[in-house]
């Protein structure tokens, strides 16, 4: 699906459309925290935040229609489209994120991200106001991402506004966002990252490592391949940086014969505790080797949750590397093309586990971010710095 099928010719929302769709529909059916939501269900909510959406952008001469437009009342539509999963009362816009990917896998990739990538933040200002002391860092974060921050200071907004309670009036919501816009503009990133902290100290404060003095970072890289089995990883080193130390977890399982596997085998096996134990041991002794010398590496694994990244930066921040993460992107969503290049080696079920813990990468944790997809018509990147 993609984004233009929700709205009519004239750009505003086809509210009888989007009502036969089953994920919104069951936001009719989904209650509301009662101690911030009076409007009783998520679908009532859902629909004021749009108007209030609307509204903003018109104020703030957004042109109806632009794609600025487009994203941000599509990650109004979507921004709460998580609690329809049972139990999604402290992840909503986690769990959104990747179903907002999965409804409009078919849009441009680089403007699904950035509607994703609204629906996953949209709370993040929102805590920010509950903590004063959070400013510089959330704001350093989010200013860092692929959506300026003036975009989620709008979805802020909407969604407040979008909201019947007994603490939040009109006047109050409009005072808060005046100061974070203030704040916002002290800091000089409303529409362009924080330039008063260096990529490394965003990096290491993102991960929780004091920043240090070391010697002049970004002598080498090292790249980490995101991307579901089968979307074409291997294929975009062969092509693209073949020339750099390629570290393959599938080949040191090759190596040592780990789950019967061997040089050739293309079928994906994992082994005991000891034995992934012992793999990940010479997996990382080969990155810390390569840091140590300042060698450009490239690490050949899933990396589809951040904390798994995070693990890598624990260990190479030190060593100031550039870090630059690829996104690999099969051309259809994983249930056709990534099963059908592993001959179904890979079971549904452990397609649907990488899906639903998948965090997509952000331009926050690295200092180049690449998104990878093939086409029919011919592959394209795109680059983030």
């Amino acid at each position: 699906m993609k984004f233009k099928e929700i709205f009519k010719n004239d750009f505003s929302i086809d509210w009888e459309k989007v009502e036969k769709l089953p994920w919104f529909d069951k936001l009719k059916s989904t209650p509301q925290n009662t101690m911030w939501h009076f409007e009783n269900d998520c679908f009532t909510h859902m629909s004021m935040v749009c108007k209030a959406m609307h509204e903003i952008l018109s104020d703030n001469n957004v042109e109806k229609g632009s794609d600025e437009w487009v994203m941000c009342i599509v990650a109004a539509l979507c921004h709460d489209i998580g609690k329809i999963i049972r139990g999604s009362k402290h992840n909503h816009a986690e769990l959104g994120e990747r179903m907002t990917r999965n409804i409009f896998f078919d849009e441009d990739i680089v403007e699904r991200e950035k509607v994703c990538y609204m629906v996953r933040n949209h709370m993040d200002i929102l805590h920010m106001v509950k903590n004063e002391s959070e400013y510089e860092t959330t704001l350093t974060r989010l200013s860092n991402g692929l959506v300026p921050v003036k975009y989620m200071l709008y979805l802020y907004k909407s969604d407040s506004l979008g909201s019947i309670n007994a603490v939040e009036t009109k006047q109050l919501i409009e005072r808060t966002y005046d100061e974070i816009r203030m704040k916002c503009e002290e800091m000089n990133c409303l529409e362009k990252p924080y330039e008063k902290v260096s990529k490394t100290q965003e990096i290491m404060g993102l991960i929780c490592l004091p920043h240090h003095s070391n010697d002049a970072g970004g002598q080498f890289t090292v790249t980490m391949l995101c991307g579901f089995p089968g979307s074409g990883k291997s294929t975009y080193i062969e092509n693209n940086i073949s020339d750099n130390v390629i570290i393959s977890i599938d080949e040191i399982r090759c190596e040592l014969g780990v789950g019967g596997s061997k040089i050739g085998d293309d079928k994906k096996r994992i082994g005991t505790k000891e034995m992934e134990k012992e793999v990940y041991r010479i997996y990382y002794d080969k990155l810390i080797k390569c840091c140590k010398n300042k060698v450009n590496c490239v690490l050949d694994n899933l990396y589809l949750r951040f904390e798994d990244r995070k693990e890598v930066l624990l260990r190479v921040m030190k060593y100031s590397p550039n870090i630059r993460i690829v996104y690999v992107e099969a051309p259809d969503f994983i249930d056709n093309i990534c099963k059908e290049r592993r001959m179904g080696l890979v079971p549904q079920s452990a397609y649907e586990k990488l899906n639903d813990m998948f965090d997509f990468p952000q331009l926050y944790e690295c200092n180049e971010l690449v998104i990878y997809k093939e086409f029919e018509e011919g592959d394209k990147t795109y680059t983030f710095k």
